[in-house]
């Protein structure tokens, strides 16, 4: 399908993008009359209907339209000129074998014979063929207009950028592509929403991904015996120190957000960020089980361990 997009530029004014050539036309489906002789090729200019010229943007194939015209637009082939036949350059010297005048077809056959001759004596009669004006609706266009995402700090958008669009990179934010380079500020986020967190990111080693480590206290509290005596001690001193669960935890945070528009895109970066941010909450939050360890299974505390039963 051709590409049909119309821009608003920052002075108001609407640029069309419009085809350059007599198959461009055809493309759009308008419908190209035949030339009296070969085919057409190039556009000369266009104009709106009532004859108003446009103006031609410095970057190819891209026009001012006037504010308020909804079509259609006029696009003008150039007239040239068709060969009719050939002539004596010297009507005195007309005989049978070479005639005052010859048909298109008669030229081209004595051309083959003996060109250079033919060369010499004969010159080449033509005629004005007029140019025509050929009507294109542009009611299809696609308008690329109104405020542009702005991307977060750090981002970058990489668009599938239709050709037509190359020069103009801005619009790339309305066209599907690929959010990279968000990992800092996702990490930047939970480090705000979740203070406590103990993070460790290195964006320069690996930024797709963060370690996440929780130490909490059992609840009720449970305690651990630590050597508590000096590198000179001759005999050990143990104390007894308030135990932590600690758990490590590595989050994906992936290498790049696709998405139809940098609007979808930003979108599901959101959605992805509150899961990331309410994930490592949960896990900072979680206070571990002083009865269990925190393994879902209590130990015996009277009776002794429990010995296998031989049967």
């Amino acid at each position: 399908m051709p590409d049909r997009f119309a821009i608003r530029l920052p002075d108001g004014r609407t640029a069309y993008h419009l085809p350059s050539t007599t198959e461009g036309l055809n493309d759009r489906g308008a419908d190209v009359p035949a030339k009296p002789q070969g085919s057409w090729t190039s556009i000369d200019r266009w104009t709106t209907a009532d004859g108003t010229r446009l103006q031609a943007l410095p970057v190819e194939n891209w026009w001012i339209v006037p504010t308020g015209t909804a079509g259609p637009l006029h696009a003008h082939l150039p007239g040239s000129t068709r060969v009719t036949g050939y002539q004596l350059e010297d009507p005195e010297t007309e005989s049978a074998k070479y005639p005052l005048t010859l048909t298109v077809e008669e030229g081209r056959k004595r051309l083959d014979q003996d060109w250079e001759t033919f060369g010499l004596l004969y010159r080449t009669i033509r005629e004005d063929v007029p140019g025509d004006i050929v009507t294109l609706e542009i009611s299809d266009a696609i308008l690329l207009d109104g405020d542009l995402p702005v991307l977060p700090s750090g981002c970058s958008w990489t668009p599938d950028l239709p050709y037509v669009l190359g020069n103009w990179p801005e619009y790339g934010r309305l066209f599907p592509g690929k959010l990279t380079g968000y990992q800092r500020g996702l990490v930047d986020a939970v480090r705000r929403a979740v203070p406590t967190a103990d993070i460790d990111w290195w964006d320069h080693s690996n930024p797709h991904e963060f370690n996440l480590t929780v130490r909490r206290a059992y609840q009720p509290g449970r305690t651990i015996r630590v050597d508590v005596s000096g590198p000179r001690a001759r005999r050990p001193r143990f104390e007894n120190k308030p135990d932590r669960r600690t758990l490590y935890f590595t989050v994906h945070l992936g290498r790049e957000i696709r998405g139809e528009n940098v609007v979808a895109a930003l979108a599901t970066l959101e959605e992805f960020t509150a899961e990331v941010c309410a994930d490592v909450a949960e896990a900072v939050a979680e206070t571990p089980c002083g009865h269990c360890a925190g393994t879902g299974y209590v130990e015996p505390q009277a009776g002794g361990p429990i010995r296998e039963r031989r049967l």
